[in-house]
């Protein structure tokens, strides 16, 4: 296998808030960075939503996941999704994995969790610990990410041959005049008016 085979780019975000309106100008921005990778997980660390943002509240943050599996997020830190939610996000998720401390998440030879797994990680599998840490390292066949600030994107670039070792990590701002995706935005305002209107039945219980 030749060396460029062996690195995988992770793009990662942390603490989105349920800013919907934001997603167009991210998505603008992730294209960009995965045009130049060969090999691109794209992932999210956790605080997608807040219970603050009424399309949040009303949905029980399945609005941001709809989003950010159209944004084409390979996996998702969704602690704090209301128990009853997850028998029907295999349905709603066309790509993207949503995972918790209970609900993992798998791709190939990759694993998603949140936690540091109880049990040996087999060696030819990778866990990949979606959750904010103090900083980037690997634990054995373990990566852990570091946290980034909300609003900007992190890449790092990781060797996965044994043993795995990270190549590189940078930060990544999304400039305010950034031109928002067309397609994300049309998304957006579906999801809202999706999430309008799923309010208005619940009231309506």
């Amino acid at each position: 296998m030749a060396e460029s085979a062996q690195i995988v780019t992770f793009l990662f975000t942390q603490d989105l808030r349920g800013d919907l309106r934001f997603l167009p100008k991210l998505a603008r921005v992730l294209m960009q960075l995965r045009l130049v990778e060969q090999r691109t997980l794209t992932l999210d660390l956790g605080g997608m939503c807040s219970p603050e943002v009424w399309h949040c509240a009303v949905t029980d943050g399945r609005s941001m996941l709809i989003a950010l599996d159209g944004l084409n997020y390979a996996a998702v830190n969704a602690e704090g999704v209301p128990d009853s939610v997850w028998p029907s996000l295999t349905k709603s998720l066309v790509y993207m994995q949503a995972v918790d401390s209970i609900h993992t998440g798998k791709m190939g030879h990759v694993r998603f969790v949140t936690r540091q797994p109880a049990e040996e990680i087999p060696p030819e599998i990778l866990a990949l610990v979606i959750a904010p840490h103090a900083e980037a390292s690997i634990v054995g066949n373990t990566v852990y990410f570091p946290a980034v600030e909300s609003h900007k994107v992190a890449r790092m670039r990781v060797k996965t041959a044994a043993p795995a070792e990270i190549v590189s990590l940078e930060v990544f701002e999304v400039p305010p005049d950034t031109a928002p995706d067309p397609t994300i935005s049309g998304m957006v305002e579906f999801i809202e008016n999706e999430a309008r209107q799923y309010g208005k039945r619940r009231e309506q219980k």
